[in-house]
């Protein structure tokens, strides 16, 4: 199911994670999910009210991932356009993927160079 708006650009129901982060008038930064994704906006629900025209900066863990494993996150600059309670359309100004760091695994007790015992 589409969800139309505004811009007449479909929206698709797509629910991913992600953090944000907006800086007017004061720097708030939380999570929330997508509610629907679409080229040109996006409508999000949020952990509080941003309120409109509000400049967001979204970074979105993208779920799969490169033919070579790599892992990818989503980042949008936006504007909000239209907010709720906690529903926020954002109005995409600019957007790119970008790569995550891989997981670094813990590095084990008592390895080479260790004085555990000595």
């Amino acid at each position: 199911m589409m969800y139309p708006h505004r811009d007449r650009s479909p929206l698709y129901p797509i629910e991913l994670p992600f953090s944000y982060a907006v800086s007017a008038p004061e720097r708030i930064s939380g999570e929330g999910r997508t509610l629907a994704i679409g080229s040109r906006s996006l409508r999000v629900g949020c952990d509080r009210p941003l309120g409109a025209h509000v400049k967001i900066q979204l970074t979105v863990p993208w779920p799969t991932a490169l033919p070579d494993g790599t892992r990818l996150s989503l980042w949008i600059l936006g504007e909000t356009t239209r907010s709720g309670s906690c529903e926020n359309l954002v109005q995409v100004i600019k957007h790119e993927f970008k790569t995550r760091r891989p997981v670094q695994p813990a590095r084990a007790l008592g390895g080479r160079g260790s004085r555990i015992g000595a």
